[in-house]
């Protein structure tokens, strides 16, 4: 992933509340930078979706270390868009 590309999830993807937090971690680009070699793959598969008003919760298939694993993601609507809120 290049810079821009770190900069484009970090204003588009992620919510106002995630990047204050990661902003207060080194930024939210150099957060993300670090992070991405932990990553096994960039493929996901979105299992469901629970929209409740504004909020929304989303089950994700991931593969990590070889194994298929379900994480829920949170999202929150701001403006016409959501975003990642939170990781569970």
């Amino acid at each position: 992933m290049t810079g821009r590309e770190q900069k484009k999830l970090c204003r588009n993807d992620l919510a106002a509340v995630v990047g204050a937090r990661l902003q207060s971690a080194g930024g939210c680009e150099a957060v993300v930078k670090k992070q991405l070699p932990q990553l096994d793959s960039l493929n996901l598969t979105i299992e469901s979706i629970s929209v409740n008003g504004a909020t929304a919760t989303a089950k994700v298939k991931s593969t990590y270390s070889g194994k298929n694993r379900i994480t829920t993601v949170a999202l929150v609507k701001e403006g016409p868009r959501w975003k990642i809120s939170g990781v569970q």
